[in-house]
Protein backbone atom coordinates (compact mmCIF):
# COMPACT_ATOMS: atom_id res chain seq x y z
CA UNK A 1 0.00 0.00 0.00
CA UNK A 2 2.64 2.69 1.07
CA UNK A 3 4.13 1.57 -2.32
CA UNK A 4 1.34 2.58 -4.38
CA UNK A 5 1.25 5.84 -2.61
CA UNK A 6 4.61 6.54 -3.18
CA UNK A 7 4.50 6.10 -6.70
CA UNK A 8 1.52 8.13 -7.06
CA UNK A 9 2.82 11.13 -5.21
CA UNK A 10 6.02 11.25 -6.86
CA UNK A 11 4.33 11.19 -10.46
CA UNK A 12 1.85 13.94 -9.36
CA UNK A 13 4.12 16.04 -6.84
CA UNK A 14 7.59 15.07 -7.87
CA UNK A 15 8.80 17.14 -10.84
CA UNK A 16 7.40 19.89 -9.22
CA UNK A 17 9.39 19.64 -6.23
CA UNK A 18 12.34 18.98 -7.94
CA UNK A 19 11.59 22.15 -10.41
CA UNK A 20 11.01 24.57 -6.72
CA UNK A 21 14.24 23.42 -6.01
CA UNK A 22 16.20 23.88 -8.89
CA UNK A 23 14.18 27.01 -8.96
CA UNK A 24 15.27 28.31 -5.38
CA UNK A 25 18.66 27.07 -6.01
CA UNK A 26 18.98 29.48 -8.80
CA UNK A 27 17.72 32.38 -6.40
CA UNK A 28 20.12 31.89 -4.19
CA UNK A 29 23.31 32.21 -6.86
CA UNK A 30 21.24 35.14 -8.00
CA UNK A 31 23.41 38.56 -7.00
CA UNK A 32 21.48 41.65 -5.48
CA UNK A 33 21.64 43.18 -8.14
CA UNK A 34 20.21 40.90 -10.50
CA UNK A 35 17.43 40.33 -7.78
CA UNK A 36 16.61 43.95 -7.27
CA UNK A 37 16.25 43.95 -11.67
CA UNK A 38 14.39 40.97 -11.86
CA UNK A 39 11.83 42.56 -8.54
CA UNK A 40 11.91 45.59 -10.50
CA UNK A 41 10.80 44.28 -13.40
CA UNK A 42 7.91 42.46 -11.79
CA UNK A 43 6.24 45.72 -10.59
CA UNK A 44 3.97 46.09 -13.78
CA UNK A 45 0.58 45.01 -13.70
CA UNK A 46 0.17 42.72 -16.61
CA UNK A 47 3.12 40.68 -14.44
CA UNK A 48 1.24 40.99 -11.28
CA UNK A 49 -1.93 39.68 -13.08
CA UNK A 50 -0.16 36.57 -14.31
CA UNK A 51 1.52 36.02 -11.09
CA UNK A 52 -2.32 36.18 -9.41
CA UNK A 53 -3.19 33.91 -12.26
CA UNK A 54 -1.09 31.18 -12.18
CA UNK A 55 0.87 31.22 -8.88
CA UNK A 56 0.76 28.40 -7.25
CA UNK A 57 3.46 27.58 -4.90
CA UNK A 58 2.75 23.71 -5.20
CA UNK A 59 3.78 24.15 -9.02
CA UNK A 60 5.82 26.76 -9.44
CA UNK A 61 6.42 25.62 -12.90
CA UNK A 62 3.30 26.82 -14.21
CA UNK A 63 4.25 30.74 -13.14
CA UNK A 64 7.95 30.15 -14.36
CA UNK A 65 6.89 29.61 -17.79
CA UNK A 66 3.96 31.63 -18.13
CA UNK A 67 6.60 34.84 -16.76
CA UNK A 68 9.63 33.53 -19.08
CA UNK A 69 7.31 34.61 -22.52
CA UNK A 70 7.24 38.24 -20.95
CA UNK A 71 10.27 39.80 -22.93
CA UNK A 72 10.44 42.28 -19.54
CA UNK A 73 11.59 39.18 -17.37
CA UNK A 74 13.68 37.76 -20.01
CA UNK A 75 15.75 40.94 -20.14
CA UNK A 76 15.81 41.48 -16.39
CA UNK A 77 16.91 37.95 -15.92
CA UNK A 78 19.57 38.04 -18.37
CA UNK A 79 20.96 35.59 -21.26
CA UNK A 80 22.96 33.52 -18.87
CA UNK A 81 19.86 32.99 -16.40
CA UNK A 82 17.38 32.23 -18.75
CA UNK A 83 18.97 29.29 -19.78
CA UNK A 84 19.43 27.54 -16.56
CA UNK A 85 16.20 28.23 -15.70
CA UNK A 86 15.04 26.86 -19.17
CA UNK A 87 17.19 23.58 -17.69
CA UNK A 88 14.85 24.04 -14.52
CA UNK A 89 11.89 23.59 -16.52
CA UNK A 90 12.91 20.13 -17.86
Amino acid sequence: MLSSYEKRWQSELGRELGTGLRLFELRQRMGREKIDRVLGALDDPELLAAIVRSGDMDRPSQLAAELLRKPRIVGAIGIALLASLRACMK
